[in-house]
């Protein structure tokens, strides 16, 4: 058979569908996938996997959930911002799929706070430091 080449689209048959850029058969460059079940990742790929600045949707029971940000090896990995459909937002570091690193947390009602998180488990919030400690520093030094 022949390789696939350049710029082209897939329809699989089953309602997937890839439109973009191809290499050696794989997806490559900038493109667009969907799947039969609504989910849709638009972005760059490399040999046939999420790479590099990226875009997915997709639609739960509790409604569309959407990530924009980075990707290695088809997994969320740098900074992203993961939305959820109450309103919630993480906003910072991922590694491997996972919310890592320093990253900030909107609650359903706007609320933000900052923390550390390893591995998707949350290290601790940032405090911040109050004008009256800063003084209560500057006075001691």
């Amino acid at each position: 058979g022949q390789l696939r080449e350049g710029r082209g689209v897939l329809r699989d048959g089953a309602g997937g569908e890839y439109e973009g850029f191809w290499h050696e058969d794989k997806f490559h460059g900038s493109g667009r996938q969907l799947w039969k079940d609504g989910r849709c990742f638009e972005g760059q790929f490399l040999q046939g996997r999420f790479v590099g600045l990226g875009r997915f949707n997709w639609t739960t029971p509790g409604g569309a959930l959407t990530y924009d940000g980075e990707y290695s090896d088809d997994r969320k990995h740098g900074q992203g911002k993961l939305m959820w459909p109450d309103g919630r937002s993480y906003d910072g570091g991922w590694l491997s799929g996972r919310k890592h690193d320093r990253g900030e947390s909107r609650t359903q009602l706007g609320d933000v706070k900052v923390g550390y998180w390893a591995e998707d488990r949350l290290i601790r919030w940032e405090t911040q430091v109050s004008e009256e400690e800063d003084v209560n520093i500057m006075l001691r030094t």
